[in-house]
């Protein structure tokens, strides 16, 4: 039997970026991961040396977390004036495609700045009638403006205009794991020691065998590559839904008031995930679904008021086309 054709392809670049320091000499870049990552879907905090958590912190995004799902919305509905007048110009509305696959379908997010960003595939495109490439997004921008608008009145408003409307809410899950080695991210450390923390992390949130010793029938055992600290429990919390960039913020403010008040506990973590199929990632940049597809970041928080930052944020140079005209 013959061997099959084997490409080689480079793997795709991105920009892997780990920044830490004092918090209140680095709260912008902190704040600047949370504010201008638009869409979040999973959110997940790790809480190691812990076993019982305030319920402030579980309740952050249960209540008053409810999100709708307007069924076959217009587009011309996201330009009407009325609509803009009420929403657009008078808080700060998100809003994004649900169940379009940004690869194949047409996907429309609304940002909380007041910008319109229109993802479209070819026919849709020349349709509109729109000036540019068919790869870059129109944007309608809007002034900014920063009261919150309640999601029931948005949901009223076009139930109004005969829209089926759905009302969700957030799905929580919590685990607490016994007897864990942790992993111990000092000041000192380079790059290589944030990647191998993020690599327990990822290990740690999926129920990896952290454990060293016998192999057994694996091929490999996972070494632990920094100083370690055994605990007795660790806290592992996620939601699903749909968060806004104001609510991780406030998620964030009172695990800062947490790990404030336990000067035991090696870190928390927080970590979140955006949509796989959202256009843009961080603020007005394109998600770059085709390359690598990224569009998360983690925040890890230690008692003695020092953060690190791991985020992965796709390059701005765009992939050239070799697709045949």
């Amino acid at each position: 039997m013959l061997c099959p054709e084997v490409w080689k392809f480079s793997p795709s670049a991105n920009n892997f970026k780990f920044k830490s320091g004092r918090f209140d000499e680095g709260k912008i870049q902190c704040s600047n991961l949370m504010d201008f990552h638009y869409y979040n879907h999973l959110v997940q905090v790790v809480l190691p040396d812990a076993l019982s958590v305030p319920e402030t912190i579980k309740n952050l995004l249960i209540e008053d977390c409810d999100y709708y799902v307007i069924e076959d919305v217009v587009i011309n509905e996201l330009i009407n004036k009325e609509f803009i007048e009420a929403f657009v110009k008078k808080g700060q509305l998100t809003a994004l495609s649900d169940g379009m696959k940004i690869d194949a379908d047409d996907c429309v997010a609304l940002t909380p700045s007041g910008e319109l960003v229109l993802s479209l595939n070819k026919q849709t495109y020349q349709e509109l009638g729109l000036e540019g490439r068919a790869s870059i997004f129109s944007r309608v921008k809007q002034d900014r403006y920063e009261e919150r608008i309640c999601p029931s009145s948005v949901a009223a408003y076009f139930s109004s205009r005969g829209y089926r409307v759905r009302q969700c809410e957030p799905k929580f899950v919590k685990q607490i794991a016994y007897n864990v080695r942790v992993p111990v991210y000092n000041d000192s450390n380079n790059d290589e020691d944030a990647l191998e923390l993020m690599e327990w992390l990822g290990a740690f949130s999926i129920g990896a065998d952290l454990k060293e010793g016998d192999t057994g029938d694996f091929l490999n055992s996972y070494q632990y590559p920094l100083e370690n600290v055994d605990v007795g429990a660790v806290v592992q919390m996620q939601w699903r839904g749909y968060f806004t960039a104001s609510q991780i913020h406030a998620l964030f403010d009172e695990l800062r008031r947490y790990v404030s008040q336990r000067s035991s506990i090696p870190w928390v973590s927080l970590y979140v995930q955006g949509f796989a199929d959202s256009p843009i990632n961080w603020g007005l940049k394109e998600h770059q679904f085709y390359t690598n597809g990224d569009n998360s970041y983690v925040i890890f928080l230690k008692p003695n008021n020092r953060y690190l930052t791991c985020s992965y944020i796709s390059p701005s140079k765009r992939p050239k086309s070799k697709i045949n005209k």
